[in-house]
C-alpha cells in the first residue's frame, strides 16, 4: 500500500514515531496513514470480517472491498476516527502531540499548533 513500516519484534513493542521529524517522514500523506492504520489493524494481513477472506482491494479512500463477498469494510469502522471528515493525518497528528507532551497539553495548544480554526474544534 505503499508506506514500508520499520519492522517490529513483537505486537506489543511500541509502533510509532519517537519525534516530530520522525512522525512527517512516516505520515507525509494521508496514503501513508491509511496504510500505517491498515498494517495496525490487520498485521496478518486483511481479513474480511464477513467471510474470512485474504483477497481485498481498496475502492474509495478509507474501503476495503473484500475479493470474495464484495462487502465494503471501513478502514476506520470500529476506531476512534469512524465517520470523521477530517484528515487522517490531522487526527494522526494531534494523538501523536497529545501523547508527546512531557508535562501534559491542552486544547490551546492543539488549536495552535495544528492551525485548527476554533478553540472548540480542538477541545472536541
Amino acid at each position: 500500500m505503499g508506506m514500508d513500516l520499520p519492522p517490529r519484534q513483537s505486537i506489543n513493542e511500541e509502533y510509532f514515531p519517537r519525534n516530530l521529524m520522525e512522525f512527517d517522514e512516516w505520515f507525509s500523506t494521508e496514503d501513508a496513514c491509511e496504510a500505517y492504520l491498515i498494517a495496525i489493524r490487520w498485521p496478518e494481513g486483511f481479513r474480511c470480517p464477513r467471510c474470512g477472506n485474504d483477497r481485498a482491494w481498496r475502492r474509495r479512500r478509507r474501503v476495503m472491498v473484500c475479493g470474495s463477498c464484495r462487502h465494503e469494510n471501513p478502514l476506520t469502522a470500529g476506531t476512534i476516527f469512524h465517520k470523521t471528515h477530517k484528515p487522517l493525518r490531522l487526527w494522526f497528528k494531534a494523538i501523536w502531540w497529545l501523547t508527546s507532551q512531557k508535562y501534559g497539553a491542552n486544547a490551546l495548544g492543539l488549536k495552535r499548533v495544528l492551525g485548527l480554526g476554533s478553540y472548540e474544534m480542538a477541545w472536541v
